[in-house]
């Protein structure tokens, strides 16, 4: 056993307990902590045994590895399914965080081993892998313990169906694994960590994002049962109002009544009347503006804090009707009162006590609304500008309810204390204009986000647009900085061992490839002597040319060059090259203008059109399996087989495309230069 895979080893058990961090994080215990934690501790211990009969069963690796979902995943997802106090789906969605989150180390884990070329030989690359490994995990268990709270609040509180959320993510999961498995492309394997990490944090997020609506939820249902007891409050004052302002308009009637039992000499009967009425008018409503609504609870809130004792100045200026939800105006004015007739009732008698009241609609339909109160103390603030009071016994939601309301109207709520005085300003819009007054700025840095991902997925999905992108001066330096394409190239030349196999697996495939075209062109060829010569064989590409001849009822020659990409790790295919199949177009095009040149020149005799040849044997098109090679200019190469595009006299002609012809259909980046 070797030191890679003693590395090996370790990464697979950074993962897994990366993966039994993350779940016990996220998770919500059935039992006490002790229980839980002892259960834990004799499952490790447990797993540290079975792997170690492995360990040594195997003789190293050979167990431990494949089996390693068998005997330590799927006990742990059981264990976890026993510890957990929600239910099935629940559990599942955190053991599949887990997964995911593992899933992710071993992304890091093939990408670095792939870049380094040797797929875990060296001890270099163990050092450099469990150096990148420790960091990474440490940072994922972090995220973990920062979304742990709104975590077990969203799995708590969501009841609905677990089964069409899970399902599409564990399919998604499979594709990843699939393709993380089958390929050995580094832009591939880094496009694919780049998408795990992605997922993880897009899904840290949402989770924020659904805990704290849960929260708003919460709030809002508390902040509504405040609001249905002011408003029974305010609906009984106000038919205390009416009944008062009733009883004052009937009160000449209820005169002339007294007057005329007085005359008749009935005292008695007067005497009685005056009693039944002083019940009802002991308290007559005082008129603070023409709003009945505002009316009521300015009644009854600035009646108790004179009866405080403080002093109250009031300026208040509204119409009856209002562009505004009645119950939202009584939040406003009785939370504010409310909370100055409470500070000011913590001042020591003796101290001054006083409340200042002013709210005013303007033209523009923009009700503006200040209280203010004696506050010798200084008042903090939080970060969303109102005091840092901890709700606690139905109080400290106040301002946090007009709150509420000023952002129903998109409106402004400011609160200051400065000498000796606390101060609540609130602005409401007409919620007609709330649509124009609410418009957000643009938030730039989110844009620029957002087009540069955009720009990122058309680089690396069209590279046609990328190409013609790279010849914008300024646009053209960003494509080919954000292009994965451009590194693949690099990335062979740095690490050269990274994808090339030995030479005997080289020679191998590129004999299979020749083989497998004469199969094709002669099919049931009977023998043949084949030798060939390397004509090329640099950083970029492996050539070699196949010279055979075939017995097929006859002997023949055939001539075949064939190419090892080294970057890409394959034989080079001609269709490989471009995009589309609009090359063979494209190419037949510039071989017959060469061919009509060249015999027009007296340089050659070629099948073209004009020049007495049948019509049959005229040059047409080049095959889609062209015979090609590429020289040490980088440039295309097309050959022809003897008597296929002219007498025997030509041989095998050969023909250099000029790069600048194949513009816009190149595959990037591309070996021609």
């Amino acid at each position: 056993m070797g030191t890679a895979d003693y590395g090996l080893l370790a990464w697979e058990g950074i993962q897994f307990l990366t993966f039994l961090v993350i779940c016990a994080v996220l998770m919500e215990d059935r039992f006490p902590r002790r229980t839980a934690a002892f259960v834990r501790a004799g499952f490790l211990a447990a797993e540290l045994v079975i792997q170690a009969c492995l360990f040594f069963a195997g003789e190293g690796c050979a167990l431990v590895l494949p089996l390693i979902a068998l005997t330590a995943y799927l006990p742990a997802i059981i264990c976890l399914h026993i510890l957990s106090k929600n239910g099935f789906f629940q559990t599942c969605v955190v053991w599949m965080s887990g997964m995911l989150a593992a899933f992710s180390l071993n992304c890091l884990r093939r990408l670095i081993t792939v870049l380094a070329g040797r797929e875990g030989m060296g001890t270099w690359v163990g050092v450099v892998s469990l150096a990148a490994a420790l960091p990474a995990a440490a940072g994922l268990a972090a995220l973990a313990w920062r979304i742990r709270r709104p975590f077990r609040e969203c799995v708590r509180e969501y009841s609905g169906r677990w089964l069409p959320i899970m399902l599409p993510t564990g399919m998604v999961f499979l594709v990843f694994s699939y393709f993380e498995s089958n390929t050995a492309e580094p832009v591939a394997l880094l496009l694919i960590f780049l998408a795990v990490l992605s997922v993880l944090l897009v899904a840290g997020r949402l989770i924020f994002l659904s805990a704290s609506i849960s929260r708003m939820r919460e709030m809002e249902r508390e902040a509504a049962r405040q609001l249905e007891v002011q408003r029974k409050d305010y609906e009984a004052m106000r038919k205390k109002i009416e009944l008062g302002r009733a009883y004052r308009h009937d009160m000449r009637h209820h005169l002339s009544t007294l007057d005329g039992l007085l005359q008749q000499g009935e005292e008695g009967s007067a005497r009685q009347y005056i009693s039944s009425l002083s019940g009802r008018l002991t308290e007559l409503e005082e008129v603070w503006c023409a709003n009945a609504a505002v009316n009521a609870v300015l009644s009854a809130h600035i009646g108790e804090a004179e009866r405080q004792g403080c002093q109250v100045e009031v300026d208040v200026r509204v119409p009856g009707e209002l562009p505004f939800d009645e119950t939202d105006l009584c939040v406003i004015f009785a939370n504010t009162l409310e909370n100055a007739v409470h500070a000011c009732c913590s001042i020591p008698e003796g101290g001054q006590r006083r409340i200042g009241l002013s709210a005013r609609l303007n033209d523009s339909r923009r009700l503006t609304v200040s209280v203010w109160n004696s506050c010798p103390w200084p008042v903090e603030l939080n970060e969303e500008g109102i005091p840092a009071a901890v709700p606690r016994d139905g109080h400290g939601y106040g301002l946090r309810n007009v709150q509420a309301v000023v952002k129903k109207y998109n409106g402004l709520l400011q609160c200051r204390w400065e000498n000796g005085q606390f101060q609540v300003n609130a602005v409401l819009f007409d919620s007609q204009k709330k649509g124009a007054q609410g418009r957000k700025r643009t938030e730039w840095p989110a844009v620029v986000v957002t087009v540069l991902g955009l720009l990122f997925c058309v680089v690396n999905c069209l590279p046609l647009a990328a190409q013609a992108a790279e010849t914008v001066p300024i646009l053209g330096a960003v494509v080919r900085a954000i292009n994965l394409h451009t590194y693949a190239r690099e990335w062979g030349e740095w690490f050269p061992g990274m994808k090339q196999p030995g030479d005997e697996l080289i020679e191998a495939e590129l004999w299979d490839a020749f083989l497998a075209y004469a199969a094709d062109k002669y099919s049931g060829y009977t023998d043949m002597d084949v030798g060939y010569t390397v004509t090329r064989d640099d950083e970029l590409l492996r050539t070699v040319r196949f010279d055979a001849v075939v017995y097929a009822g006859g002997s023949g020659q055939l001539i075949r060059w064939v190419t090892w990409d080294k970057a890409q790790g394959r034989v080079l295919e001609l269709s490989g090259l471009f995009w589309g199949d609009s090359y063979i177009e494209i190419i037949s095009a510039e071989v017959l203008d060469q061919m009509i040149r060249l015999t027009q020149a007296g340089e050659g005799s070629y099948f073209v059109p004009g020049e007495g040849w049948e019509e049959n044997d005229v040059f047409r098109s080049i095959a889609p399996n062209q015979n090609f090679y590429i020289n040490g200019e980088n440039q295309l190469v097309i050959v022809f087989d003897e008597y296929q595009v002219g007498p025997g006299s030509m041989g095998t002609p050969e023909f250099v495309i000029p790069t600048q012809a194949l513009a816009g259909i190149l595959v990037q980046p591309s070996i021609l230069a």
